[in-house]
């Protein structure tokens, strides 16, 4: 017998992609999926639009990290504690 799980998957990785997996893995076990889900649009291969931001996503030993044009790389929690209440033009 397969248990159904509770918590709502909002986003779905592309297949093969381990970045754009441990993307889904994060939002959709952040206490604000449906919203994360909302913000972030897969580009291309660790590549990522959010809001109306350009992102690229790089995955160093097992851990998710953001850059922006205009940073340094952090951690996709740092990243998101900074800017998913920011308002974008």
């Amino acid at each position: 017998m397969k248990l159904e799980s509770s918590k709502s998957q909002f986003y779905t990785p592309i297949k093969g992609d381990d970045i754009d997996s441990k993307l889904s893995d994060y939002i959709n076990n952040h206490h604000d999926s449906k919203n994360l889900f909302n913000l972030f649009k897969r580009t291309n291969i660790g590549k990522y639009q959010f809001a109306n931001k350009q992102i690229f996503l790089k995955l160093e030993k097992g851990n998710l990290y953001v850059k922006t044009r205009n940073s340094s790389h952090q951690s996709i929690g740092d990243f998101i504690s900074h800017y998913k209440d920011h308002k974008f033009p």
